[in-house]
């Protein structure tokens, strides 16, 4: 609400003409003023606004993270790959080895075991990776983690590298 008041007084030859609060408020019961001035300080009393919170900083890189750290932050996924050489088909003399290599058979006619054994870098799957002899499944992680994106205290503490305030 905004008031004008204009006082008029009679000073020998001339007139004095004031006008009070252009643009100010009503005094908050504390004495303080509205915060209506564009540089976030009350006018008169100099003191700073209360700034709005949000999540700063910079967030970890998801391919830095792995395990629960991974699916703890928001926007990071976990992922994996299968690293190492399979064992051939050819190298299995029996029959029991050579049915728990992916890819392989064993002929009884001509007791060898052959075929093509699963090739590790084409596994994407980790439980296929841990079946494939000579193949071993290394943890990963994708995406893209973001502090602005964090709406919530909460959030924000989930992500490596933000902070609240």
């Amino acid at each position: 609400m905004e008031r004008v008041g204009m006082v008029l007084a009679r000073w020998g030859l001339g007139v004095v003409v004031v006008v009070a609060g252009c643009g100010g408020g009503e005094p908050d019961p504390d004495g303080s003023v509205e915060r209506d001035a564009p540089s976030g300080r009350d006018a008169p009393s100099g003191r700073d606004t209360p700034r709005p919170v949000s999540c700063m900083g910079t967030a970890t890189s998801c391919d830095l993270l792995s395990g629960a750290s991974c699916a703890a932050t928001d926007g990071c996924y976990p992922d994996g790959d299968c690293t190492g050489v399979s064992r051939s088909c050819s190298s299995y003399t029996s029959s029991g080895a050579c049915y728990g290599q992916l890819g392989c058979s064993w002929s009884s006619s001509t007791s060898r075991c052959s075929g093509s054994a699963w090739s590790c870098s084409t596994t994407s799957a980790e439980s296929n990776c841990d079946s494939i002899e000579g193949c071993s499944w290394r943890d990963g992680c994708t995406g893209f983690a973001s502090c602005i994106l964090q709406d919530t205290e909460t959030q924000c503490a989930a992500v490596l590298g933000c902070r609240w305030e």
